[in-house]
């Protein structure tokens, strides 16, 4: 942490011998300051120190990574605009990077529903943790692994949900030419491992509908692995599919809206 601050001192001096302004943000920042975040099932609310004014916005993001970001933003866009009241205004309704912890539905019951593209162990873990305080409810997680890739991970990988979510719907990723039971099998270990709750469901839209079907008040409901794509892949063909499409069909066929 003190090598941190040094290395903000050293860049900001440099700015300043140079005659650049320096717009400083985070939980020190001298002009954009963090004074808290609450975290909420559906992103979070903070109450910042804006250019010596008390504010209170809230972002549709989840994770202390995403709150740095918007703080950074937003000095970014007062300094470029010069209009620092405007710009605090618009931040509530900002977006986060497409499949990155994307905040894409809600259910009637009002559990909210991310998809990123965590593919790995360690990116899974890293998202688990992150939805973890926003979760007043239960952390499902729903995700599968690729076919004709690593055994390892699709082990480690149910390690993780085990450890990490309260329940785990596991389903088919890009089987590939792969059994998609026999990709589901390999991870079912790795949850055994930590005796973890689990339910296993091949198809991916049914898996989806029913962790949303099942989501009740301050449940998360995160969607693993393809946040990026908008492709099954199957015996070497690629079918679409967008996890984005899909959740907002169930809604609507549950009678829910977005």
């Amino acid at each position: 942490y003190k090598r941190q601050i040094d290395v903000y001192g050293k860049i900001a001096a440099v700015c300043h011998q140079r005659g650049q302004k320096v717009i400083s943000y985070g939980t020190r920042g001298q002009d954009i300051k963090l004074l808290s975040a609450e975290p909420l099932t559906h992103g979070q609310r903070l109450e910042i120190e804006y250019f010596g004014q008390p504010q209170t916005i809230e972002i549709p993001l989840a994770g202390e990574f995403q709150a740095m970001n918007v703080l950074c933003a937003l000095g970014m866009l007062a300094a470029m605009t010069g209009l620092p009241d405007d710009v605090i205004r618009y931040i509530g309704s900002i977006k986060g990077a497409k499949g990155r912890l994307e905040l894409v539905g809600k259910t009637a019951d009002g559990a909210a529903v991310y998809i990123d593209y965590a593919h790995t162990p360690d990116a899974l873990e890293n998202v688990l943790k992150a939805l973890r305080p926003h979760t007043s409810g239960r952390l499902h997680v729903v995700f599968g692994c690729g076919g004709n890739r690593s055994k390892l991970r699709r082990y480690e990988m149910g390690e993780v949900s085990g450890k990490l979510a309260d329940l785990t719907i596991i389903t088919s990723d890009n089987p590939r030419f792969e059994e998609p039971q026999a990709i589901i099998d390999d991870i079912k270990t790795g949850i055994g491992k930590t005796d973890g709750k689990y339910i296993e469901i091949i198809d991916r839209k049914e898996a989806i509908r029913y962790a949303i079907s099942h989501g009740q008040p301050g449940d998360i409901i995160v969607l693993a692995g393809k946040g990026h794509e908008d492709y099954q892949e199957i015996k070497g063909k690629k079918y679409p599919m967008d996890e984005r499409v899909l959740i907002a069909e169930v809604l609507e066929e549950l009678g829910w809206t977005k």
